[in-house]
């Protein structure tokens, strides 16, 4: 089976040029992208055997792409440089520390014996590394603490997304917490119209937190999980007052964990916790991310523990979560914030 290669590149005509040229040699272009947030996602949507990394790309550069790709989606990466032999390399070597395979140079002129000598080289170095098992490289700004954070506020609220697999998930996080957890709860779990009082009453029976289905006007108080019902959104305000919002916001999911954490963003700003479980689609992450920016404390489900990487991965790849840990020590990590 041919090897599936995803082109990276901000050069129309060196990806035209590269997808003629390793087509005739017999691999296969899964896919081209532009830049490195581009490829992060089509690392993720099109699972090629191997991708070949420019460095430098506007909006996002090649070193941090390969930072998040090897974190979070390891794949066999060759990095292609102009600057290999120059004392711009540094960010070449970057991202071999990030867990890239191979540097070769990317020629000097768009034709003639150094494109054919770069052809050849980087194809036969394709097929000999595209088959390689990666490992993960958590390292780099994903992994670094951010700046800014407010670390004497007290952390007043959590607020927690789950979708697909996110029941099992919550009762093994919140068995976790004791009655008398000093942080009030707001959760978003995305599941079938006509199951959610059942889910709460179950839930209820999982925690020895209390557990409620959020009506308008309820406060978030400590000890206590308040659950969106279905087809509202959960805001919460400044006051820890709830609404209930019925629009559909433009978004997929009703409730959405988007909403309910931007919402908590705005309202607590470095005082909320965020965390994302288990889910399929994208919905929470950029959420997510809003509460990391005003300054509070964000954590994705790791992959290991997840029924759908999903939701996470999202997240993750967006630079939104502070910290990916696994489900039984998310509840350890929220009690040593409160």
């Amino acid at each position: 089976m041919s090897v599936r290669v995803l082109i990276v590149d901000d050069s129309s005509f060196f990806r035209q040029l590269l997808e003629k040229a390793l087509t005739e040699a017999g691999l296969t272009v899964a896919g081209t992208a532009s830049n490195g947030a581009e490829a992060i996602e089509k690392v993720r949507s099109l699972h090629p055997d191997l991708v070949t990394m420019d460095l430098s790309m506007p909006h996002m550069g090649g070193l941090e792409a390969t930072e998040v790709i090897m974190a979070y989606s390891p794949v066999p990466l060759i990095v292609i440089s102009a600057w290999v032999d120059h004392d711009h390399n540094e960010n070449a070597v970057r991202a071999l520390a990030a867990g890239a395979l191979e540097i070769v140079e990317k020629p000097a002129r768009k034709g003639g014996p150094d494109l054919d000598a770069f052809v050849s080289e980087l194809t036969a170095k394709i097929k000999l590394l595209a088959r390689i098992k990666v490992i993960r490289h958590i390292k780099g700004k994903l992994d670094a603490p951010v700046p800014g954070r407010n670390g004497d506020a007290p952390y007043r609220i959590v607020a927690v997304g789950a979708s697909t697999g996110g029941p099992q998930a919550l009762a093994r996080l919140f068995a976790g917490l004791p009655r008398e957890f000093p942080a009030g709860i707001a959760l978003v779990q995305h599941i079938t119209p006509g199951f959610t009082e059942g889910f709460v009453k179950w839930l209820s029976s999982s925690t020895p937190l209390a557990v409620r289905l959020a009506a308008g006007g309820d406060r978030v108080s400590p000890g206590t999980i308040l659950v969106a019902p279905e087809r509202s959104h959960l805001v919460v305000g400044e006051d820890g007052k709830v609404q209930l919002d019925a629009s559909s916001r433009g978004v997929v999911h009703q409730p959405s964990a988007d909403v309910l954490f931007e919402s908590v963003a705005q309202s607590y700003g470095s005082q909320a916790v965020g965390v994302l479980l288990t889910g399929m689609g994208s919905d929470g992450a950029r959420g997510l991310k809003s509460i990391r920016e005003a300054g509070g404390r964000t954590i994705a489900q790791d992959e290991t523990t997840c029924v759908v990487f999903g939701m996470p991965k999202v997240a993750i790849d967006l630079g939104a979560a502070d910290e990916v840990l696994p489900v039984d020590v998310i509840s350890k990590a929220l009690l040593s914030f409160v």
